[in-house]
């Protein structure tokens, strides 16, 4: 993307990330409020060189795209959503060779891909950093409510790392079941 793309390519994000998660629970990350700030500030930090928004087009349509933060050395992988409909074309690896190439080009030092461990990351590279996470919750009310904002993303992450996809399909399922009978 570059600065004339940018809103564009930033709504075809959205759109392609919100639909990827849509029949999954929706996106632990991409709220309403994330969603608006970087509609706001995205196309600024495009022009600055600190977003990167690469996107795949199918017949003059963004199909697949990825989103990542570009500071000093080093190129992150942040997020990225692809048209299900095109599932088998494996649009989001190669949005993630990109980034990968985009990094060299670059000059970088690092291309991080981002939190999870999954095999199609391995296939670009062998190295490893651990990310590790501790949650501390003070004895009061404030921590008892900053510990259950922060409860339904260290669930998905922990149902993601530790569940069979089997499991995995059915906490979807229960989930969805769960949405449709709330007020």
């Amino acid at each position: 993307a570059d600065a004339g793309s940018a809103a564009a390519d930033l709504e075809a994000f959205v759109r392609l990330h919100v639909g990827r998660w849509e029949g999954r629970g929706g996106s632990g990350v991409l709220s309403p409020e994330v969603t608006a700030f970087v509609r706001a500030v995205g196309p600024e930090l495009v022009s600055a060189g600190r977003l990167r928004i690469w996107s795949f087009d199918l017949d003059g349509e963004v199909v697949a795209t990825g989103l990542l933060l570009h500071a000093g050395e080093e190129v992150g992988y942040w997020l990225g959503g692809f048209d299900t409909e095109h599932g088998k074309l494996e649009l989001s690896k190669l949005v993630m060779l990109e980034v990968i190439r985009d990094g060299h080009r670059l000059g970088t030092r690092k291309v991080d891909l981002g939190e999870g461990d999954f095999a199609y990351k391995r296939r670009f590279t062998e190295d490893e950093e651990e990310l590790v996470r501790v949650l501390v919750v003070l004895p009061s009310r404030r921590g008892v409510q900053a510990a259950a904002g922060v409860a339904p993303a260290l669930a998905r992450t922990w149902v993601a790392t530790h569940l069979s996809p089997e499991h995995k399909g059915r906490a979807r399922d229960l989930l969805a079941r769960a949405k449709a009978v709330r007020p």
